[in-house]
């Protein structure tokens, strides 16, 4: 069954992303443009979703490496201290598999978001795995304490 989503927001996205000269696919069944960014840091890429919805977009970027179960714990730490206070968006953990994203999401009901709302939901995720990525993966192999970890993320 192929999911349903506003075409209008899947060409403002599409128009946002060429624009600005993204390399991206689009799988029209799902209503998902998937690209990928490097990175200055230990984590070196993430590979972005952007999910059109009816009345939202969002946009999940996800690096390629999972916290192994020993890890989870701590990294959930790491990641509820890191969204402590954040304005746009937030870190997840999938608990099952060790999956973690940066997710934003903008609020379209009644209204198709502009250049700049687009381009901070599109270019913040990486950035905040830009930030937070060395911290998180000290924590994920056990280098750092979460609190500890943040602390030293949120210096730069």
């Amino acid at each position: 069954m192929a999911k349903t989503y506003s075409p209008e927001l899947a060409k403002t996205v599409k128009n946002y992303l060429d624009m600005n000269d993204w390399h991206y696919s689009f799988d029209e069944g799902k209503g998902i443009y998937k690209c990928g960014v490097n990175l200055k840091g230990k984590v070196s890429e993430c590979k972005l979703f952007i999910d059109i919805k009816d009345k939202a977009i969002l946009n999940y970027a996800v690096i390629n490496m999972r916290a192994d179960e020993s890890s989870r714990q701590k990294v959930a730490e790491f990641i509820t201290r890191a969204n402590y206070g954040l304005t746009f968006g937030n870190f997840e953990m999938d608990f099952e598999d060790g999956e973690i994203r940066y997710k934003m999401t903008v609020d379209c009901e009644n209204q198709v978001p502009g250049y700049d709302v687009l381009d901070r939901m599109v270019v913040m995720p990486p950035l905040m795995f830009q930030r937070y990525g060395d911290g998180l993966l000290a924590v994920m192999f056990g280098f750092s304490e979460p609190k500890e970890a943040v602390e030293k993320s949120e210096e730069k």
